[in-house]
């Protein structure tokens, strides 16, 4: 039972996102690659997480607002994010089939809930069937919704760098990381208070903050996959038209 709630979220956010793809679906065999770099990302970003936080060890106290900023956005989210990124660039950005808008998106969201998988396969094992139900609703549907994001700006930059645009094509490869190690970094960071540091005043804030800041973002998330889903077209008949911020 523990075992099927580990994986249920990711395969049910990889089917809504696969049947979203309405204009052209993707190879399979290049989503199963993006899924496993995706798993194979966790090792880089563990040893990037690891070193970063010997970094910032004794910056900050344990459980204060400036190390659960510090933990949040540098620890956690540049290091998972700049590693999805770079695994999703290197199985895509060449790609013959990665040709329409809404492309982006599918690849993004497979690389990440490839990584979003093995994470909470790990965290399951140890938190039991309770961790598994909180992560199925907020998690790994957390992880999702950054690789939107991720894959929206990503598009951009390939339609872009094949019109010869290059400066906008640099632009929004910088957003595709940058939006997600914000969304994360604010997802994580909220969370990560301690009462004993900063009273229960400041923590319970962050908690009704995060709170907001998830059905924000979920809802936003939403839309905006509809959106791109309505207004996919080939890089070659035009630009996006739908925005990034429903």
């Amino acid at each position: 039972m523990i075992s099927l709630l580990a994986v249920l979220p990711s395969i049910v956010l990889l089917i809504y996102i696969y049947r979203k793809d309405k204009k052209e679906k993707e190879p399979k065999k290049l989503l199963l690659k993006c899924f496993i770099l995706g798993v194979l990302s966790s090792i880089p970003a563990m040893i990037m997480e690891i070193i970063i936080e010997e970094f910032i060890d004794g910056m900050a106290i344990p459980g204060s607002v400036l190390y659960a900023a510090l933990d949040g956005f540098l620890v956690a989210a540049f290091s998972e994010e700049l590693c999805k990124y770079l695994l999703l660039k290197k199985a895509t950005w060449k790609s013959p089939f990665f040709n329409c808008h809404f492309d982006g998106i599918v690849y993004a969201v497979y690389v990440s809930l490839g990584f979003a998988t093995l994470e909470n396969i790990m965290y399951i094992a140890d938190g039991g069937l309770s961790t598994a139900i909180t992560r199925f609703f907020t998690a790994v549907p957390g992880h999702a919704c950054d690789s939107v994001y991720m894959g929206y700006f990503y598009s951009i930059a390939k339609n872009a760098y094949i019109n010869g645009d290059k400066k906008v094509a640099r632009q929004n490869k910088r957003l595709a990381l940058i939006i997600p190690i914000i969304l994360h970094g604010i997802y994580d960071c909220l969370l990560s208070f301690e009462e004993d540091v900063v009273g229960e005043g400041i923590m319970l804030t962050g908690i009704l903050l995060w709170i907001v800041f998830v059905i924000i973002l979920f809802v936003a998330t939403f839309k905006l996959v509809n959106k791109a889903s309505r207004q996919d077209s080939a890089f070659y008949e035009s630009e996006p038209t739908f925005s990034p911020v429903p």
